[in-house]
C-alpha cells in the first residue's frame, strides 16, 4: 500500500506490503506497543477509520482514509496529531484539509462517534538496507483486535518502503513468503476490526470496477482497472485455499480472466514484452484452476 502523511504528521510517503501468519522467530528490533480505539468516522463504505492509538508512550489521534481498498497494495491517506490527556478530540485533526482531501465532514460526525473495536498489539520493527539504494523497514505485529466478547488474532508482517525502489522491495517480500508461509492479507486491521463488531464472515469477493472520470489519463485508467482485478485476485485467494465455498474459486479465475483481459488492453501504454510475459503466466493458471472448478 502507498501512505501518504500530509504535513500534520511525520511528512513522509511509503509504500507497503501487508501479510500474514508470519514465523514467530523473525529476529527484530525496537518493539513498541500498540493500542488503538477504533471509530467509524462515517459509514464503513466511506473506507475511513478514526482512532485514539497508543504507540510506546504517547497517545495520537490517527484518521485513515482509503482510497483503493481491498488489495495488499492499497493507498490511503493517513492523518497523526498527539492526543491531550488521552482524548479523541476532531478539533486537533485538520479538519479543512482532511474534507478536502476525502470529502468527508468530521466536525459534523463529532455528536455521533462510538467505539466499535480495539486493536491490541506489538511491533517489532527493523530497518534493512536492500541493494541498490533502497530502504525498508519490516514490521511484525503480534496481538488481538476486540469487539465485545470476540476476539481476532492479530499476526502479521508489513514492510514500508523509505526509499528507493518498490520492485526491489516486492522482489524481498516475495521470497520471505515460502520460508515463512506467508499469503498477501488484503485486509486492513480497520476492515477486520469492522467485520468482527458486525459479526461478518469472510465472503466471496467481485470485482468492484473503479469509477474514471472522463478527464483522466489512459495510464491512470490502466492502473485503477489492474488495482480492482488484483483486489479480485486477492480477495478470493484465502477462501479458495480455506474454505469449501466454490464461490471463491469462481470470483478468482473471474478476477485473472479479466486482469489477463487488461494486460491486453492496455498494452500499448507500458513494455509489451512485460505485459505478455505477465498474462502468459496467468494463463498457465487457467487450466489447473479449470479442473477444481469442474469438481463442483
Amino acid at each position: 500500500s502507498q501512505t501518504v502523511r500530509p504535513a500534520t504528521s511525520p511528512s513522509n510517503s511509503t509504500a507497503s506490503c501487508r501479510m500474514r501468519r508470519p514465523n514467530s522467530g523473525l529476529t527484530c528490533s525496537n518493539a513498541s506497543a500498540g493500542n488503538a480505539e477504533c471509530w467509524p468516522a462515517t459509514t464503513r463504505a466511506a473506507r475511513a477509520a478514526l482512532r485514539l492509538r497508543r504507540d510506546g508512550r504517547r497517545w495520537l489521534v490517527t484518521f485513515k482514509f482509503e482510497q483503493a481498498p481491498g488489495s495488499g497494495l492499497a493507498q490511503r491517506s493517513e492523518w497523526d496529531v498527539p492526543a491531550a490527556r488521552k482524548m479523541l478530540a476532531l478539533t486537533t485533526l485538520p479538519l479543512a484539509e482532511i474534507r478536502t482531501a476525502t470529502d468527508l465532514d468530521l466536525q459534523r460526525m463529532e455528536g455521533q462517534l462510538v467505539p466499535l473495536f480495539s486493536t491490541s498489539f506489538v511491533r517489532r520493527s527493523t530497518e534493512i538496507a536492500l541493494p541498490p539504494g533502497t530502504a525498508i523497514e519490516v514490521c511484525l505485529d503480534e496481538g488481538l483486535i476486540s469487539a465485545g466478547r470476540r476476539n481476532a488474532p492479530i499476526e502479521e508482517i508489513e514492510l514500508e518502503l523509505r526509499e528507493g525502489d518498490l520492485g526491489t522491495m516486492l522482489k524481498f517480500a516475495e521470497g520471505l513468503v515460502e520460508p515463512l508461509a506467508l499469503q498477501l492479507e488484503p485486509l486492513s486491521k480497520a476492515e477486520r476490526g469492522y467485520r468482527l463488531a458486525a459479526r461478518e464472515r469472510r465472503t466471496s469477493v467481485k470485482c468492484r470496477w473503479p469509477s474514471l472520470d472522463r478527464g483522466e489519463s489512459a495510464e491512470s485508467a490502466m492502473l485503477a482497472v489492474l488495482h480492482a482485478c488484483l483486489a479480485q485476485v486477492e480477495g478470493n485467494l484465502f477462501g479458495f485455499l480455506h474454505a469449501i465455498d466454490p464461490e471463491y474459486l469462481h470470483q478468482l479465475r473471474v478476477g485473472l480472466r479479466r486482469m489477463r483481459s487488461a494486460l491486453r488492453t492496455f498494452e500499448g501504454l507500458g513494455e509489451r514484452k512485460a505485459f505478455r510475459e505477465l498474462s502468459t503466466r496467468l494463463k498457465a493458471l487457467m487450466p489447473e484452476l479449470g479442473v477444481a472448478r469442474d469438481w463442483d
